[in-house]
């Protein structure tokens, strides 16, 4: 599908109703409780999980998760795959590898964005739990210590950068010229890439620690 201003809205509107305030709601099968006043639904989401991590703040949201569930460094690993900057996704799709084009957003896309009303009631609810979700992590991260935080946040940075150094040689479901690959070094999909790597490479900081 081109990426225009057209098929961006079009594919948009194909979702009026999926939304997270219906997918993390601990009820979304209980009849009319998105008619509930959104504020009551997104306070029932924050107080029914433990813990929501926030993607764009997704290293933070990692090292608070290892503190809390008193993980270890190599629980929290991850490479960083090329596909979000241009790249080819897991290949599900008719079980063929799709190029994902890098984002951007054009003039047309940005007034459509701040002033389709059917969008931005659509996303009222989510905006809502995604703001709770960033002021509840601020608040777990006082709680934990903002110096703790930030000390293991350093030293995640530091192992992540041996792993993205070292983890190189990885075989995702799509190579790069958008081949399908497997067997590959995945668990499932695309997740988990590069595995055993991340698990050598653990084991070996381990024995030399």
């Amino acid at each position: 599908v081109e990426p225009t201003d057209a098929n961006m809205q079009q594919y948009m509107s194909k979702f009026s109703y999926a939304n997270y305030v219906q997918l993390l709601h601990p009820e979304p099968g209980q009849p009319g409780y998105l008619t509930k006043n959104l504020a009551v639904s997104v306070e029932e989401i924050i107080k029914e999980y433990d813990f929501i991590g926030v993607v764009e703040r997704l290293d933070e949201s990692l090292v608070v998760l290892k503190l809390l569930l008193g993980l270890e460094m190599n629980d929290i690993l991850y490479l960083k795959a090329a596909k979000g900057n241009g790249g080819f996704d897991d290949g599900g799709y008719n079980n063929s590898c799709v190029y994902i084009v890098p984002s951007f957003i054009t003039p047309g896309m940005k007034e459509w964005f701040e002033t389709n009303r059917q969008y931005k009631q659509m996303m009222s609810g989510d905006n809502m739990v995604y703001q709770a979700a960033y002021k509840n992590l601020d608040l777990t991260i006082n709680a934990l210590g903002r110096e703790l935080v930030e000390k293991e946040l350093q030293e995640f940075h530091k192992v992540m950068k041996v792993a993205q150094e070292t983890c190189t040689d990885i075989i995702y479901p799509c190579s790069p010229g958008g081949v399908k690959a497997y067997p590959n070094d995945c668990i499932f999909s695309d997740l988990a890439c590069g595995y055993k790597c991340l698990d050598t490479l653990a084991m070996e900081s381990s024995s030399t620690s």
